[in-house]
């Protein structure tokens, strides 16, 4: 008995979207490199973008990412207080700064999520749009 496929999208009556980039091989496959994927719906018509603006959008999205990449490094108050650390002297894994070096009137926060392996760790920086 054969089976048919059905994609989620098409299931939840939405659709599935290929960048024409990524199939003429434009752009790596995300196995290729290091990646990180971001996502947002933009297909809704009275605030989305055109599939023909797709690639316009990703190659303006990327380039501003880029650009705006940040060296911030969050260091123990007190190299003498061993709770304050981890083993490679890195702030604890789960701190979260929310104060004196976040925006003063924007919704934003550094995370510490993991211990670091190798040197000093970098924390993400977040910034919530919507709560």
């Amino acid at each position: 008995m054969a089976m048919k496929r059905y994609s989620l999208a098409s299931l939840v009556g939405g659709r599935n979207t290929v960048l024409s980039d990524a199939i003429h091989r434009k752009i790596p496959f995300v196995s290729d490199l290091p990646t990180i994927i971001f996502g947002a719906d933009v297909t809704h018509p009275q605030d989305g973008v055109s599939d023909r603006q797709f690639s316009q959008v990703m190659l303006h999205e990327v380039d501003a990412i880029r650009k705006k990449r940040y060296h911030t490094r969050l260091f123990p108050a007190d190299y003498n207080n061993r709770d304050s650390m981890d083993k490679s002297g890195n702030i604890q894994p789960g701190t979260v700064v929310d104060t004196q070096i976040c925006h003063p009137t924007e919704f934003d926060f550094y995370l510490n999520s993991h211990a670091g392996i190798h040197g000093t760790s970098r924390p993400t920086h977040y910034h919530v749009l919507f709560d």
